[in-house]
Formats: structure tokens, sequence, C-alpha cells
């Protein structure tokens, strides 16, 4: 019997993406580097509550895929969307800057994961991630609980606390820019998902889960940065013993992960209206083409960078609001864009093309086993 869509997840899918939006928008738009004095704490505030929005995305993946079939065509579905912006922005910028793209620019922006021309990371390392999967769900599925669990905790000491801890990404996982961190956040999404975990940890529990570890991120990263400039044996030490840092601010953070954890399992419990769940049901699939969109090179380096720095001349609270409704602005627009290309894709059926191509491979690689047998 199949099991009923949890669209307090897909609410999440949408509010993670809008806090990618804030990250970049304080850090694309300059407001961080530009920010002075006591303005940095105001500055480094949405910061530190958003830091948690690209874990939010891997739990979901694993939260979501382990109870689901492993289809090949989503991957597809979702390669041609990319490509689509990819290719499409990349156009544009040639049509806008003449001279500045070039026939192997544009062939290589139609091979977001072999070339990195648009620097879609997240797509790379999922695209890693998919062939995982099957063997991750396998693990998540047959695996007593117990000893999942166990192993967990220890993914999370040695590859979250250890790093942060020492400053230092000792095991190359790139500040969590990687595939090997996706797999991480997948196991510990689909195994809340399996077992129900922190069932009790719902509601105004686990927002406080979210807003306490997010604020220990913060006056973490704050504290260790006064005491860098303000004690010189302390950086000293720091720069002696650690050398490269990684910063409580950082994907790897366990603070950052329980943050994301901490929203996840509030919004697994959401009971939302029927027109709520409309909404969301509408908004959630057009998520992903709002970081394609804004974080494509053209949007990215005319529209964004640095446009925002000025922010850092306002009072704190002005600033922390100015940054939040230009995310949303931003957001908005994007999802709008990215509607009409929903659109377009219904339309020339680029779903039914993906289903096609599926079963193609499964057929080809049914040919390729009765043959070897």
């Amino acid at each position: 019997m199949p099991q009923k869509r949890n669209y307090g997840i897909d609410l999440l899918r949408i509010v993670s993406m809008l806090l990618v939006v804030v990250l970049h928008t304080e850090g694309h738009g300059g407001i961080l580097e530009a920010a002075q004095d006591h303005t940095v704490y105001w500055a480094y505030l949405p910061e530190a509550f958003a830091y948690c929005a690209v874990n939010c995305y891997g739990l979901i993946s694993g939260y979501v895929g382990v109870a689901a079939r492993w289809r090949p065509a989503n991957l597809i579905a979702l390669w041609l969307q990319v490509a689509f912006y990819s290719v499409g922005l990349t156009a544009l910028c040639g049509i806008l800057l003449p001279g500045t793209v070039g026939l192997t620019d544009l062939l290589h922006a139609a091979m977001p994961v072999t070339y990195q021309y648009v620097d879609y990371w997240y797509f790379t390392a999922y695209f890693g991630l998919f062939f995982l999967i099957p063997l991750l769900n396998h693990l998540v599925r047959t695996m007593p609980r117990q000893q999942l669990r166990r192993i967990l905790f220890l993914l999370v000491v040695v590859f979250s606390v250890f790093p942060t801890l020492t400053r230092h990404d000792r095991f190359s996982l790139d500040n969590g820019y990687t595939v090997w961190w996706l797999a991480i956040l997948y196991l510990l999404g689909g195994y809340i998902r399996q077992y129900n975990a922190l069932a009790w940890l719902r509601g105004r529990r686990a927002l406080a889960v979210y807003a306490g570890f997010s604020l220990l991120s913060y006056a973490l990263q704050m504290g260790r940065d006064i005491l860098t400039r303000r004690v010189s044996l302390y950086a000293w030490i720091g720069e002696r013993f650690f050398g490269a840092q990684i910063s409580w601010l950082n994907y790897l953070s366990p603070t950052v992960l329980l943050a994301a954890v901490g929203l996840l399992l509030f919004f697994r419990g959401l009971s939302l209206s029927h027109g709520v769940t409309q909404l969301v049901r509408r908004i959630s699939p057009l998520a992903f083409g709002v970081y394609l969109i804004h974080n494509h090179p053209l949007i990215s380096d005319l529209l964004m960078e640095d446009r925002f720095a000025f922010y850092a001349l306002l009072p704190g609270p002005v600033l922390v609001l100015a940054v939040l409704l230009t995310a949303l602005g931003i957001y908005l627009i994007c999802t709008l864009l990215d509607g009409l290309r929903a659109a377009l894709f219904a339309r020339i059926g680029v779903r039914r093309f993906s289903g096609w191509c599926e079963a193609k491979l499964r057929s080809g690689f049914c040919c390729l086993e009765k043959t070897q047998k």
C-alpha cells in the first residue's frame, strides 16, 4: 500500500531553498565582506540560521528516498532541467556580452557533471550520490537498528565533530561539498524515516533544537573570531597547531548538522491545511529551479555579486530584515521563471521521455544479464 505523501517535507524543500538564497544574498551579495565592527554580528545572524539549508536537502533525500523506488527517470529529468538552465543562461550570457561565450563553453554547459563551466556543485554531488542510493537504501532497510545507529554515531563523530574541533578537513570532504557528505546525510535522513526516530521531538521542541543549535553555531563562530583577533596566544595556537580552519558555520559542523535535523523533525510533524497543501504541492517541485537560476554565473555575477554590500551600512535589525526580504524577492522571481520552464517541459513531455529512457536502460540491463547467464 503506497504511503501518504508528507507535504511538511515538501514545505521544508521550499524553506531550505529560501535559506540557500539567504546564504547567497549575504555571500555573493557582498554583505559579509563589507560588514565592519558590530555590523558583523548582525550580518552573521541570518547566516547562522540559514547555514543548515544544504544539510536539510541531504537529509530530505534520505528521508524520501529510503521509502521510494529508485528511478533513473528522476535523474534524467533532473539532468534535463539542469542542462536547460546551464545551456540557456550561458547562451543568453553570450548574447548580452558578445565574445564572452564560445561554442566550447556551450558544449561544456550542456554537460554540467562532466565539466564545471557552470558550477552547480550540489547537482554534481547528487549525481554521484544517485548511483549509491540502492546500496544506501539496502543498508538502512536491512541492517539491525542498533548497529545502524552506532555506525551513524561514529560517522558523525569522525566526519563532523572531529574535523570541526581540529579545524581541518582531515578526510578531504571539501567542507561538505562532496558526494560523501551527502551520503552520510542520506543515511541519517533514511534512518529517521525508517524507524520514525526521535518521534517525541516535534513541534516546538524540534523548532527549539533548530534555533538553539543555530544560535550555538553563531556564538561559537563569533567567539572563535573574537578570541583570534584579541588573544594573541589563542591565535598563535590556532595557526601553529591547526593551520587551515573549519568554521563552526560549515556544512560539516555538528551544530549546523543538528540544526538541520531539528528542522527536518519539525516539518515532518506538521499538519497542513488543504489550501496550504495545494500551494506547497505546486511550488515545491520548483524549488531546485530557484537554485539553478540565481546561482548561474550570469545571474550571480551580473545581478548579485556585491550588489547588496551597502546593506552593511544599515542598522543591524534593518540589515537582517533587508536580507530576508531580498532573499524572498529573489526566490519568488525565480519560482515564477521556473514555473514557465515546468510548463514547457510538461508540454513537450520531458517526464514521458525520461520514463522512456529508463525503460530502455532497464531493458538493456535485462538483456545483458540474460547474455551473461
